[in-house]
């Protein structure tokens, strides 16, 4: 059996029965890392760092546990088994609830290509290694925990999780203060860890994290391969107060729904209607060239978004409703997103509610961008799904060409002050239609799906590489000096 050392690692004193506890464990050596050493036990070595502790240590395995809380002698003693024989390299805690914490880890194994463990891939404590492994990321196990995990994992060591060990923290308040748009604690170290791994790692693989974007053609507002119909339909009356109406809907093959669509659409009563015809090789152009609309033509598809952001290069209206030509939304569905703008909202998104039940990576990926660019409130809500409405004034900081990366646009949107509300439930799953491979598959990420997480890593990315500090989330745990 191998000799085991401890360290605690603590940001104020140690749990009164957490040393009679560990005691029993016979460790060869006791380690308290705290900023001062009068709150280190004299039973403990001590350290103010993490990383010198770890290279002092006389022990062939070292457990680290949070030294704020108690534990169970029994649980730890399970935990530490299958190490101290030698029968792996890192032992990790085994997850009991999976509601919140995948979430996050939904993110990381998806975007690593690593199977889905019943474990939290932030190394959360208690964690056990083998020394060898802990001097190696000595100075990243609490402030880059997912680069460890990573890296254990790409050098195939040996990883066990077949045992939970239950921790019952401290009760400090500022933990938990938490309102409204506020982050709680654990909101802020789980993004924080996050967003330093997203950091490293899209720094080595480029902006899209090695995402596909589909094709999409980025560079369509410098080329002239299209033609433009200006169309009759000019509401001279605006509905909407001294703020006009203009209504953006990209379609490529829809000529099953697209008059529908139209037709629908008017019932708001909109300045004008624009409609980005694309790639199209059925009846589409001629079937929107009888309803009296703007119609702008590409003779080649120009991928997803594009055509959004072709419409707003043309519109000329106050207010910007976003629509899909492939699928009928009613007018009165439409109609809050609208007044949600008239109103003094900047953004105006579908309300997307998700199954508690469910954990996706698209839907993480949301969760976890919404709370970066501090819009907690969103939820899951999200620029990528129609209907949403933006007023114009958002375009002063945010391009026309940031709209064929939604995320992005959103990003901008949020880091500028914009007003940005969920403010009408759509559920548009079953009014879109069924592409096998584009938007539906029988395991894993569909096509969109894949474009979709490539789009918030470009948010990501263009974020965090210009710098971007939004202090409300950025967030470490105050245990260097």
């Amino acid at each position: 059996m191998k000799s085991v050392a401890i360290l605690l690692v603590t940001e104020m004193s140690v749990h009164p029965n957490l040393l009679l506890v560990i005691q029993q464990l016979a460790p060869v050596e006791i380690w308290c890392i705290s900023h001062s050493e009068q709150y280190s036990p004299k039973e403990c070595h001590w350290s103010p760092t993490l990383e010198a502790a770890i290279h002092s240590v006389n022990a062939d395995i070292l457990l680290f546990l949070n030294g704020d809380g108690s534990y169970s002698i029994r649980e730890l003693s399970l935990f530490l088994n299958s190490i101290c024989y030698g029968q792996c390299d890192m032992t990790c805690n085994r997850l009991k609830s999976t509601k919140y914490l995948d979430v996050w880890a939904s993110v990381y194994y998806e975007w690593t290509s690593r199977p889905v463990l019943p474990i939290s891939p932030y190394l959360d404590f208690p964690l056990a290694c083998t020394k060898e492994i802990a001097q190696t990321a000595a100075n990243r196990i609490i402030d880059n925990p997912l680069s460890v995990f990573n890296q254990a994992v790409s050098s195939n060591y040996r990883i066990h999780y077949y045992h939970h060990v239950s921790y019952e923290p401290p009760f400090i308040p500022s933990f938990y203060d938490s309102f409204g748009p506020m982050l709680t604690y654990e909101e802020k170290r789980k993004l924080t860890q996050l967003l330093t791994f997203l950091q490293e790692k899209l720094h080595k693989k480029v902006k899209r994290g090695g995402y596909s974007d589909g094709g999409r053609r980025l560079r369509v507002h410098e080329q002239g391969a299209y033609s433009v119909i200006e169309g009759s339909y000019k509401n001279g009356e605006s509905y909407y107060g001294e703020q006009k109406l203009s209504i953006i809907i990209p379609v490529r093959n829809e000529q099953g729904t697209i008059q529908q669509v139209i037709r629908e659409v008017k019932k708001l009563r909109p300045y004008e209607i624009i409609v980005v015809v694309n790639g199209s090789t059925d009846q589409t152009s001629s079937l929107v060239a009888q309803e009296e609309v703007t119609v702008v033509t590409y003779k080649e598809a120009l991928g997803h978004d594009v055509g959004r952001s072709i419409g707003i290069k043309y519109a000329t209206g106050d207010i910007l409703l976003f629509v899909d030509g492939d699928f009928l939304v009613l007018a009165q569905d439409l109609f809050p997103f609208v007044k949600a703008v008239e109103s003094g909202v900047d953004m105006a998104l579908n309300d997307l509610k998700r199954p508690s039940n469910i954990i996706h990576p698209v839907t993480s990926i949301k969760q976890i961008f919404n709370l970066f660019i501090n819009q907690k409130h969103l939820g899951i809500s999200s620029l990528t799904a129609v209907p949403h409405a933006i007023n114009r004034r958002v375009l002063k900081c945010c391009s026309e060409e940031a709209f064929m990366v939604p995320p992005l646009a959103q990003g901008i949107a949020a880091k500028n002050g914009f007003l940005i509300e969920a403010v009408h439930s759509v559920d548009i799953n079953p009014l879109n239609r069924i592409r096998p491979g584009e938007n539906q598959v029988a395991e894993g990420l569909s096509r969109t799906g894949e474009l979709i997480i490539g789009d918030y890593l470009e948010a990501f990315y263009h974020l965090l590489m210009e710098g971007e500090d939004l202090s409300s989330t950025h967030f470490y745990r105050k245990r260097y000096f």
